[in-house]
């Protein structure tokens, strides 16, 4: 044997001259074949172990915000806002089961937001958290209400996304830019007004507009006969045949709603709803609720209903300040609420809505 090889080593000489360097290149490689062998043998008996990322454990609950009754199969969809790891998952979709709980095992640290949809697209709530340790929590959101309907605001409200509202009767006063006719005069760009208006098939038609330097008011609600204007620190009467102010109450404080039942006034500010009888000028009762910040207080002459600005609900409250009704609205086809801005009832007890698509929904 030892022959042979000495005769295959001559054979490879015979390739090179006799001061190549041949012999060292054949024991180079032979040597990188050595060390490709015990590269992988030791790579089979000591696999490199890479420390586990810090991560945390999300549980909770998804209850109903008025019955407290468990939600199953509202579907949570979370996404990773920031975080300080290159994890596996951006966004991680799951669903609630029979008695509403859902976990999620492996939440690194970083900064959360998680929504909350209802039958697949109906966006009810977002909450914005940060995980930086196990958490068990209770998420309680309000119920979805669908609209029966929707009218035009038209071309006539322009510049108006806001639009302010109040019905007396068949009529339903607006206020806001109004594009048209005052006293024979065209305004082709528009003009702050109080508008008499009817509701025509899906749009609104415009019987009569005047001038209303009033059209900054945070809204305005009617009662016999009458028209009040409000701010965070007054109102202001006035008439509906001239569309003129002809006189101003203010009080002490600020208000966030103003709303008229059986002719005594009631006004919001942060989570109370406050009696100021039939003239506005002091407070006689304060009604506390558990709501946290309330604007455009209207009411269906049973219960006052408002809009929860922390937390972007409509709520419906008794006479004892309960929440009794909790809502997300929104109009067929659309996944997102909407953006209400003023909401008023008419004499059906239908809650009307406008927003900032020009539009005006209602509710039964």
């Amino acid at each position: 044997m030892a022959e042979s090889f000495k005769k295959g080593m001559n054979k490879l000489n015979m390739k090179y001259p006799s001061d190549s360097f041949g012999p060292f290149l054949l024991a180079l490689f032979f040597l990188s074949i050595t060390f490709i062998f015990m590269g992988c043998w030791g790579k089979q008996d000591h696999e490199l172990l890479l420390p586990e990322l810090p991560h945390y454990q999300l549980t909770g609950t998804v209850v109903d915000e008025v019955t407290q009754l468990p939600l199953p199969n509202i579907q949570l969809v979370v996404n990773m806002a920031q975080s300080l790891y290159a994890v596996e998952w951006q966004t991680l979709t799951l669903y609630t089961d029979s008695s509403g709980f859902f976990q999620i095992d492996t939440v690194y640290p970083g900064s959360y937001t998680l929504d909350f949809y209802r039958a697949g697209y109906r966006v009810l709530a977002q909450i914005i958290f940060q995980a930086y340790e196990d958490r068990d929590l209770l998420y309680t959101v309000p119920e979805a209400l669908e609209s029966a309907g929707v009218v035009n605001l038209g071309q006539e409200n322009p510049g108006s996304g806001n639009p302010k509202f109040a019905w007396q009767g068949s009529i339903l006063w607006i206020m806001g830019v109004y594009k048209g006719y005052i006293n024979n005069q065209y305004y082709s760009l528009g003009v702050a007004a109080l508008m008499h208006t009817r509701i025509s098939g899906n749009m609104i038609i415009t019987d009569h507009a005047f001038h209303n330097p009033a059209a900054t008011a945070l809204g305005i609600v009617s009662t016999n006969n009458k028209i009040y204007a409000y701010y965070r620190d007054r109102a202001e009467l006035i008439t509906p045949s001239t569309g003129l102010i002809t006189s101003t109450v203010s009080w002490e404080g600020l208000i966030s709603g103003l709303t008229v039942r059986e002719g005594q006034f009631y006004t919001s500010w942060s989570n109370k709803i406050e009696s100021r009888g039939s003239d506005l000028t002091s407070v006689n009762s304060i009604l506390e609720t558990n709501a946290e910040n309330l604007a455009l207080l209207t009411n269906d002459g049973h219960r006052f209903w408002a809009l929860d600005q922390n937390r972007d609900w409509v709520v419906s409250i008794d006479s004892l300040g309960t929440i009794v009704g909790a809502y997300k609205l929104f109009h067929a086809g659309k996944p997102y609420p909407l953006n209400v801005k003023n909401m008023a009832f008419d004499s059906l007890h239908h809650l009307w809505v406008s927003t900032t698509d020009k539009n005006l929904y209602w509710f039964e």
